[in-house]
């Protein structure tokens, strides 16, 4: 990582950074903004998963809403 993170470049016309990891790179990413996420800032994580579609913790495979599964919601 600390290599990809030395070869990250800027942008300036889209003021942002691009940095070419690998998979397992981009899930420990992820882990970082979700640990983030718990010290009280979500905006990073969620920016993340927009973006990349990463998420940590990852849904289970066969995850499915409560809204689909017909039952009612436990709020």
């Amino acid at each position: 990582m600390e290599a990809a993170a030395e070869a990250a470049r800027f942008d300036s016309a889209t003021n942002r950074w691009t940095l070419h990891v690998t998979e397992e790179q981009m899930q420990s990413m992820a882990r970082a903004f979700f640990l983030e996420r718990l010290g009280g800032s979500i905006a990073p994580a969620n920016r993340f998963a927009r973006t990349y579609g990463v998420t940590c913790p990852p849904r289970p495979i066969d995850f499915i809403p409560t809204a689909l599964r017909g039952e009612a919601d436990a709020s």
